[in-house]
């Protein structure tokens, strides 16, 4: 259960100085001091002690927020901005009751219990296949035809084994968590990571046992939710303790860290291939074009790893890298925002299809599962020739893997 005492002494720490303002993305949308990191924490104490009651025009102000941390890179004093945003999602909740909580968030959060994530995504990919899903677009509510353009081009289903040895002398190990949301959307990004991980030497493992990392449940405000899914977690991947846990979303990455340490160190697999010492002699074929780099905030903010993916694209020749330009402001996506924030999210992702460009990048790279669907969409909806992908799939096609 969330204390209020709790939530009150972590909010009691900010001391209202403002140095997050410039950082703040929404602030920056609206001017409003409501929509500031520091007005939001006033707002989040007023409703703690009683002063003020939990009404919409409150917790709108509150739940506009990304979460994407950015101002906790220039807080003066400390403020873990993130876990207060969690906590006071948390006490609505236990106040509330959890069907008059947080709309919006429960049918995302149901995504991540469907037991047989390759049916649910045969089925997705059916409906693609026969214009159902584009009937669904056109007809249904907004926010189901939101969702139906934000999937890719759905391939076949690979059906994953639990072991995928390393091509040649084993250099490492390590277990790949394929998440919830990831699996039915960035099964490509999956798939190339352990070619080119088994490429480089390195045995593969994917615990069967595992579930969703609980980011989305987090922060929903459903902690104990989150709680059973860490156990579940830890108990899949406690048999090859000390292995290091890579993800290809680096918001499960994240999320995994707060409670995976004690079986694996869970790492960004972009920073788990650059600090590799890969194979000499290696091949690696020269990609010709250029590439710009979104970093997700989870990297930048919540992990400061985004450097990871310069240091590994830069070993293939004849690539371009640069960053995206305002990689310092969040996309829009922040785990369900897109959906639930939509107006705010499209006018974030604006910014971000009008810094590609002209003539825009071959590649805009991501790490992030839910930041590479929003940009890919946001890059259709613009009209721009560029291919979204996750860093590693391009590296994929430098290393020509084998099929798995």
């Amino acid at each position: 259960m969330t204390s209020p005492e709790h939530l009150l002494d972590r909010a009691d720490r900010c001391v209202k100085c403002g140095l997050c303002l410039p950082h703040c993305p929404t602030y920056g949308l609206s001017l409003d001091e409501s929509e500031s990191p520091r007005g939001r924490i006033a707002l989040i104490q007023a409703m703690a002690s009683g002063q003020l009651p939990d009404r919409p025009r409150l917790w709108g102000h509150i739940e506009r927020c990304l979460g994407c941390r950015a101002c906790e890179r220039v807080c003066p004093s400390g403020v873990e901005y993130g876990r207060l945003l969690d906590s006071a999602r948390a006490l609505r909740v236990e106040r509330r009751g959890r069907l008059r909580s947080a709309p919006g968030d429960l049918g995302l959060a149901g995504l991540t219990r469907v037991p047989a994530w390759p049916l649910f995504r045969d089925l997705l990919r059916i409906l693609q296949r026969t214009g159902l899903l584009g009937l669904a677009d056109r007809l249904g509510p907004a926010k189901l035809g939101r969702t139906v353009r934000l999937l890719p081009d759905l391939a076949p289903t690979h059906r994953w084994r639990p072991h995928y040895p390393a091509v040649g002398n084993e250099r490492a190990r390590v277990a790949l968590l394929t998440g919830c949301v990831s699996r039915v959307v960035e099964q490509d990004a999956l798939v190339a990571a352990v070619r080119v991980l088994t490429r480089l030497g390195v045995t593969v493992d994917v615990p069967p046992g595992q579930v969703c990392c609980g980011a989305i449940h987090m922060h929903a405000g459903r902690p104990a939710r989150a709680a059973r899914l860490a156990a579940r977690n830890i108990r899949a991947f406690s048999e090859g303790e000390g292995r290091a846990v890579v993800s290809v979303a680096s918001a499960c990455t994240a999320q995994l860290s707060d409670y995976l340490d004690m079986t694996g160190k869970p790492v960004d697999i972009c920073s788990f291939l650059a600090a590799l010492d890969w194979p000499e002699g290696l091949e690696i074929a020269g990609l010709t074009g250029r590439a710009l780099v979104h970093e997700p905030c989870t990297l930048r903010n919540a992990s400061a790893a985004s450097g990871s993916v310069y240091t590994l694209l830069g070993r293939i020749p004849g690539l371009a890298v640069s960053p995206l330009p305002g990689n310092d402001r969040c996309c829009g996506a922040a785990g369900t925002y897109l959906l639930t924030q939509p107006a705010n999210a499209d006018r974030l992702v604006q910014t971000k299809t009008r810094s590609l460009g002209a003539p825009p990048p071959r590649w805009l790279l991501s790490s992030n599962t839910g930041c590479a669907l929003h940009l890919r969409a946001a890059a259709t909806r613009a009209g721009l020739p560029v291919e979204t992908l996750h860093p590693v799939q391009l590296l994929d096609r430098a290393l020509s893997g084998q099929s798995i």
